[in-house]
């Protein structure tokens, strides 16, 4: 009996314990920290061939993330990255794929293969076109062409292009989405099957997002 008692007395001060140490009604053995996650971006407007740059924060080091350009929660293209701190920068290229995505997403692929949205940022992601006057000219003539869709501030390339290679180009930057030039065809153009509008990458080539099938003759 009075071993009984001793150990009940244990147990009592074991409890009163743990009390203090945890505070009295304390779930903290049960409590479970949810991450919050945020994106921004440097932009809010995008065109095919712009580069996001991206910033998230409240991430875990070492954990696999996704990133990108989402529709009514279908994600039209992605990234992916492990993260290295709590906040992390990175870059997205916006492929003609990511067309009319309404937001920029982070999230982690689930077992499914699915990709779960952790944070999102609005975002419109539009596409370009280009028109010219006509459809065939020769050396010494003058293309005038309509550039749409543009993104205000934006440097882009015009050009007569054969086979993906700029044969001839000339530059502008962009004062409104929509807008209107000219170029006047040299001899380095002759044989061009299109006239393109592009901007430069980080190689120095002209990525091309938008053409106009022409004929180029001397």
């Amino acid at each position: 009996m009075a071993e009984f008692k001793e150990n009940v007395a244990k147990g009592a001060l074991i409890a009163v314990v743990i009390v203090l140490i945890l505070g009295e009604g304390s779930n903290y053995l049960f409590q479970k920290t949810t991450p919050t996650y945020t994106i921004v971006t440097d932009k809010t407007s995008y065109v095919v061939g712009d580069t996001i740059r991206w910033t998230a924060s409240g991430l875990i080091k070492g954990e696999s993330y996704t990133v990108g350009a989402d529709l009514n929660g279908n994600i039209l293209q992605t990234g992916s990255f492990t993260a290295t701190a709590s906040t992390v920068t990175g870059s997205y290229n916006v492929g003609s794929n990511a067309v009319g995505a309404t937001e920029f997403i982070i999230g982690q692929p689930t077992s499914s293969g699915a990709v779960e949205i952790l944070a999102s940022t609005p975002i419109s992601t539009n596409t370009i076109s280009i028109v010219t006057d006509r459809t065939s000219y020769v050396v010494g003539d003058t293309i005038r062409w309509t550039a749409s869709g543009l993104t205000i501030g934006g440097s882009y390339f015009v050009g007569a292009e054969l086979n993906n290679s700029v044969l001839q180009s000339g530059s502008f930057n962009a004062t409104a989405s929509n807008m209107a030039g000219y170029y006047n065809v040299g001899s380095n153009a002759v044989g061009s099957t299109s006239f393109i509008i592009g901007q430069a990458i980080s190689s120095g080539a002209i990525a091309i997002l938008a053409s106009a099938p022409i004929t180029l003759s001397p």
